[in-house]
């Protein structure tokens, strides 16, 4: 029986980040392999282990691809936060009652089930927004 511990094969999230890294680096198919031969004594990347894919990222850091995050567009301040979108639903509804919009949008709010404006939570909120937009006073 063998007791040399098997070593872990590379995941198939390391070998993604390892095609991004040789797309962002422009490194052509030769010159790739080249480095898995040098370095790792292999032809392919679904040879390498855990440990040498690690590695290998590592070195494509030094040669200048940094692995990034993708970006993500930012919410629009009124959807980012419920109090955001709570001091959106007020405002809505003082463009629509005026001087007695509380009263008024503490009625509505009864009517989706939420017995005061600031008590929403994010589905009311989002749905009594609808509604105040959808029957908007021109």
């Amino acid at each position: 029986m063998n007791s040399a511990k098997k070593e872990h094969r590379i995941t198939p999230k390391q070998i993604k980040l390892i095609h991004v890294g040789i797309n962002g680096l422009h490194l052509d198919q030769d010159d790739y392999r080249q480095i898995l031969r040098e370095r790792y004594s292999v032809e392919t990347s679904k040879d390498l282990t855990t440990a040498q894919a690690s590695d290998l990222l590592e070195y494509f850091t030094g040669l200048g691809f940094p692995p990034r995050q993708r970006e993500r567009a930012p919410l629009p301040k009124h959807e980012s936060s419920l109090p955001g979108l709570r001091e959106e639903v007020s405002d809505l509804a003082r463009e629509r009652w005026g001087p007695q919009w509380e009263r008024s949008l503490n009625a509505l709010c009864r009517r989706f089930g939420v017995d005061h404006w600031q008590w929403l939570d994010v589905k009311h909120a989002k749905a009594i927004k609808a509604w105040l937009i959808k029957h908007r006073i021109e």
